[in-house]
């Protein structure tokens, strides 16, 4: 599910770097750092002010590192740093009128390749991005720049996928197969899963809402006229839009960035009015609210330095939270290396540091998502050629998936259920570490236990 943006990087990555926890680790902090550089460069267009803009920066990696796991390869994150990227080159193009074409189409590319990660957060970047460029008339030819840079990135995968007589293919999975298997069971109430240390992403957005409203009563009818207010407003908006339809705390924290240079417009036009001892006041109140991010950094960083290293055949890695992954590990290292597996339901990274590759061509399986035909198409794939399933029991667990997916009507449709059974009939348990159970495949083992599953 998804445009291909995000994969086609991660691949082109690995290819130059090599498959390691060494270069997936560099990809994760360069791709951060990125972020929190063109969130910074965005502030400081949106605020004249460089203090502002540093501290919006580094507050944001504070708030959501690494308590949100978010030292990860994510398609999630990539998606923030173009959706970054447009946000800067539109409001340094604001900025600094003189570059009519090079900001503006910079800015288009940048929410083009958005688009081609998460296909509904680039496009309201890219809806953001035009707001900037609205008076036709004014801005000919920064908005033809932008449209020609936002359409040149997915114009070429759109040739690509119909030169390869993929585009209704293409089509059912990136748009109809979200629209209807995705969002149904994604709802969440919002800022849902913050803690002391996280707070500060479950308020960002209405606190700036209020603060826009704020600034909008001080400028008076000026700020009507004021572009760099209304562009960042877009891109504020586009951020809160686009945490939906989950707008968990893990995922407010990938869109938050967007609001920032709204949030930085709108701090430094009051900090302008205040005396200051006051400004002071502002930002000891500032640095409390944030105390408790800091100290859970500080904190999950020290844990993550002094654990032990395990070794896998990615590298060595650290494991935290599921001590027993390193154990599973082991035991699959120690299984021939042509053995094939599959990895259920819920472990993309296993099959990375296994470096088995997973036997079908779907790596994550929900109900209510997972639809009929894709159980089946599994069943058959897993039936024939596997050697062994691994199977984490916490993500079959259906107290868990009401907690994970408190909108998920059935946590145990009849094809997730058909799809279990023929997997422990077709595969003895060998071990149980922690969660994971360890699977070798039966003597007489075949398709014909997939029968059912789907019409």
């Amino acid at each position: 599910m998804g445009p291909p943006g995000g994969f086609v990087l991660t691949d082109a990555w690995f290819r130059l770097f090599g498959m390691s926890i060494w270069s997936a680790r560099l990809l994760a902090v360069i791709t951060l750092v990125l972020i929190a550089c063109f969130t910074y460069l965005a502030c400081l267009r949106a605020s004249k002010s460089a203090p502002l803009s540093a501290a919006l920066g580094v507050g944001w990696l504070l708030v959501t590192e690494p308590q949100l796991a978010l030292m990860s390869v994510s398609y999630h994150w990539l998606t923030t740093l173009f959706a970054m990227a447009a946000a800067w080159a539109t409001l340094a193009s604001i900025d600094q009128p003189g570059r009519r074409v090079t900001g503006p189409l910079i800015a288009g590319l940048g929410a083009g390749m958005a688009t081609m990660v998460i296909e509904t957060v680039g496009a309201l970047t890219m809806l953001a991005g035009i707001a900037a460029f609205i008076n036709i008339r004014r801005y000919r030819t920064e908005i033809v720049a932008y449209i020609a840079g936002s359409l040149t990135i997915p114009g070429a995968m759109l040739l690509y996928v119909i030169a390869n007589h993929a585009f209704y293919a293409a089509f059912d999975d990136v748009i109809l197969f979200a629209f209807q298997q995705y969002s149904s069971i994604q709802y969440v109430p919002f800022g849902i899963w913050s803690n002391d240390a996280t707070r500060a992403l479950k308020y960002v957005f209405p606190f700036v809402g209020f603060l826009t409203l704020f600034v909008g009563v001080l400028n008076g009818r000026s700020g009507l006229r004021d572009r760099m207010l209304w562009s960042c407003v877009a891109f504020g908006v586009a951020g809160f839009a686009g945490s939906f339809p989950r707008p968990d705390v893990y995922h407010i924290a990938e869109t938050a960035p967007l609001v920032c240079p709204l949030l930085a417009y709108g701090a430094a036009r009051i900090l302008r009015t205040l005396r200051p001892r006051y400004r002071i006041l502002v930002a000891g109140a500032v640095i409390l609210f944030i105390a408790p991010a800091v100290r859970a950094y500080t904190v999950q960083s020290l844990a993550a330095l002094r654990a032990p290293l395990m070794p896998t055949p990615r590298g060595d890695a650290a494991f935290l939270w599921q001590s027993q992954t390193a154990t599973l590990l082991a035991r699959i290292a120690a299984t021939p290396p042509g053995d094939r597996y599959f990895f259920y339901p819920y472990m993309p990274m296993m099959p990375f540091l296994a470096a088995r590759d997973q036997i079908s061509q779907i790596d994550i399986f929900t109900p209510m998502f997972t639809t009929p035909s894709q159980y089946r198409d599994a069943c058959i794939a897993v039936m024939q050629q596997a050697s062994w399933v691994i199977i984490d029991r916490k993500w079959t667990d259906q107290a868990w998936l009401h907690i994970v997916f408190p909108a998920m009507r059935d946590t145990g449709p009849p094809e997730t259920l058909r799809f279990e059974q023929a997997l422990e009939t077709g595969f003895e348990r060998v071990t149980t570490d922690d969660t994971f159970e360890m699977r070798r495949r039966r003597d007489g083992a075949d398709a014909s236990l997939c029968d059912g599953i789907a019409p």
